[in-house]
């Protein structure tokens, strides 16, 4: 590798990030690195997350406060409204919405249609 990004990749495709370390940015030159294992690593990171149990007492406390929010049940309660939100996210990103602009698209569960 060069100062310029891989020598057979294009400078365009390539952002230097520190060292021999690049970031891909072109869908080309991905699907090559996904290839080539050899020359690319998919490592993120060398760093190794730090488990819940280890974190420091400040940030124990702040995990106590939104874990109570974060339980099994309500998280599952939380899923169908989830669903219903990327289903209007969908059919917006989706070809079936190209005469959609310029509106306001409610999302509530039908809850104001209940008012």
């Amino acid at each position: 590798m060069t100062s310029d990004g891989p020598s057979d990749g294009p400078s365009d495709g390539w952002v230097t990030r520190s060292g021999d370390t690049w970031t891909l940015v072109g869908h080309r030159e991905v699907v090559a690195a996904a290839h080539d294992p050899a020359t690319f690593s998919s490592a993120v990171t060398a760093r190794r997350a730090i488990p819940n149990s280890l974190d420091g007492a400040e940030h124990a406390a702040y995990r106590a406060v939104v874990d109570r929010y974060l339980t099994r049940e309500r998280v599952e309660a939380l899923e169908p409204a989830c669903r219903e939100i990327a289903s209007a996210i969908l059919f917006l990103a989706s070809d079936e919405a190209r005469f959609v602009t310029g509106a306001s698209l409610l999302v509530d569960g039908g809850r104001l249609a209940r008012l």
